[in-house]
């Protein structure tokens, strides 16, 4: 049997068996008796302690009968604990793929314990793949910096695996995160170690909707510094636990600055900024939208608080962060994961609304801060779409307004049929390129192909946009077992049974995986069921 130190610093041998590129997958649930799968009746929370249970947790996965078979070979594969969710429910442990000690990105085994017994799910690849870079990381470095313009690397570069599930492929990256400047936040940077290609040039302000970039040479260092789109000030709004709140002003030109031509953010000084309502007494300085922001703040954080006993984003309490009149006339919301915020802009007054007007836009930016903490989802291709689909679907429960359509209230048009519709993602066109209209897809064969590199010019390889496969799932999801239901099951899935690279596939199975810790057999048929009908 495996043993661990009490620095919980387990490592797990997993051959390096001949099977380069196989997804090797096992999966045991007691509740349901898979055929050909182990598993063992959990033990209650209560009756035994915390350290037993983990011990439990790395013998049951050593003595799984597919890590078992790869321990036949050497050990240049190896499995470290990287996470531990305990919930009422259910309770995970997760181990994280090292090869050679470099990081196998997506490459996990999960320990679930709950209800149905213990389950047991690997999603490991295995791969041949020769780990001497044939690109310097200082070439690699001038590469992401050519795809965003000169800016520092604010993390040390690291070499990490990118494997291609499914398939006999592996790519040695660098991982390069650039720092924020004056023009937007920061981004991380995925280039191939051998060959040089910028696989993925991916924002850490993940928006509501898609931004359509245009050059801004000549413009894009225009500073202003006296009032910003009539309105003189914007508002930071701090939210510490559901109480007090301590919104905070900046005075434009101090703490933003705006592109005089696009009207997009430029530059945030969080610092410059001054109290607007201090322990929930506003001051002579608040507006509308502060006050908006403030309440949206509450909502969202009693949601997550009264629904999934979660403190915050964070699940530690720490203070929700919003920015309103962000930029000028800017018809976008985002979550910035560098400054842990969410931001509003005021619309262009023609089309949309102030951003704040929505509740399900202010649900969706902080669903993606629970993500940033949880699954850490990678923000392109379906992974990305997957952190898109959650925020929608949290999004719609917080704002429990009895629609599927996300950001209906942004637009001034009353007949406007939103940003996207999770009920009917067809009735929204998006442009697919060489303006091209194309309806949102429903099902996996509507689906928009993803490219060899993942970056502005196709939406992170169509993360807004393939987002309403799984979003559509989740609706149906909801409209066979309810929402109450649906919201339980989802946020387990969120919170436990994903990782980094977690695709459309995978995502179902785990959902699917997740229900048999909740719910009986009927309900988790109709889970299935819901998935079949977009493809998955």
């Amino acid at each position: 049997m495996a043993t661990i130190s009490k620095e919980l610093c387990l490592k797990l041998a997993l051959g390096g068996l001949a099977l380069s590129g196989v997804l090797i997958s096992a999966s045991s649930h007691a509740a349901t008796g898979a055929p050909g799968s182990a598993s063992f009746q959990a033990p209650f929370f209560s009756g035994v302690d915390s350290f037993q249970r983990l011990k439990d947790a790395s013998d049951a996965i050593y003595s799984d009968g597919s890590v078992k078979t790869l321990l036949k070979s050497d050990v240049a594969h190896s499995l470290a604990l990287s996470q531990r969710v305990t919930a009422p429910e259910v309770e995970t442990t997760k181990f994280q793929h090292f090869f050679k000690g470099i990081e196998v990105i997506g490459s996990v085994s999960f320990h679930h314990l709950g209800a149905a017994g213990s389950q047991i799910r690997n999603q490991l690849a295995l791969f041949d793949l020769n780990l001497t870079p044939t690109v310097s990381v200082e070439d690699a470095v001038q590469l992401a910096r050519g795809m965003v313009g000169d800016r520092l690397v604010d993390t040390v570069p690291e070499l990490k695996i990118l494997p291609s599930f499914g398939q006999a492929h592996a790519r040695l990256i660098y991982w390069i995160g650039l720092e924020e400047n004056e023009l937007e936040g920061g981004r991380d940077i995925l280039v191939d170690a051998h060959s040089g290609q910028v696989i993925a040039d991916m924002p850490r302000d993940l928006t509501l909707a898609p931004i359509q970039v245009y050059s801004t040479r000549g413009t894009a260092n225009i500073r202003m510094s006296g009032p910003i789109g009539g309105k003189g000030m914007g508002y930071q709004i701090h939210a510490e636990g559901l109480s007090p709140f301590r919104e905070t002003s900046f005075v434009s030109g101090s703490c933003q600055v705006v592109d005089a031509k696009s009207g997009a953010p430029l530059s945030i000084n969080l610092s410059a900024c001054a109290h607007v309502v201090v322990n929930s007494r506003k001051t002579a300085q608040a507006d509308a939208s502060a006050l908006k922001a403030a309440t949206n703040s509450r909502a969202v954080l009693a949601y997550f608080k009264n629904t999934h006993n979660r403190d915050s984003y964070d699940n530690r309490g720490s203070d929700v962060v919003s920015l309103v009149h962000i930029g000028a006339k800017f018809s976008n919301a985002f979550w910035s994961s560098d400054k842990k915020m969410m931001a509003y802009g005021d619309g262009d007054g023609l089309e949309f609304r102030d951003f704040t007007s929505a509740l399900d836009v202010a649900g969706h930016e902080m669903t993606h801060g629970v993500t940033s903490e949880t699954a850490k989802l990678i923000y392109m291709d379906e992974s990305g779409a997957l952190s898109e689909a959650f925020s929608d679907i949290f999004g719609k429960m917080i704002a429990n307004d009895g629609t599927w359509v996300m950001g209906k209230k942004l637009f001034t048009d009353p007949n406007s049929k939103g940003i996207r519709d999770l009920a009917n993602p067809g009735n929204l066109t998006v442009d697919a390129g060489d303006g091209i209209e194309k309806p949102y897809p429903a099902h996996m064969r509507d689906r928009f192909p993803s490219s060899g590199s993942c970056g502005r010019s196709n939406d992170n390889c169509w993360v807004h946009v393939n987002a309403t496969i799984p979003g559509h799932a989740a609706y149906l999801v909801a409209k066979a077992i309810g929402n109450r239901k649906t919201e339980k099951l989802y946020y387990l899935v969120l919170t436990q049974y994903l990782h980094q690279q977690s695709s459309f596939v995978s995502a179902a199975a785990a959902t699917l995986d997740a229900c048999k810790q909740l719910y009986d057999r009927s309900t988790c048929e109709k889970v299935d069921g819901a998935f079949a009908q977009v493809g998955l």
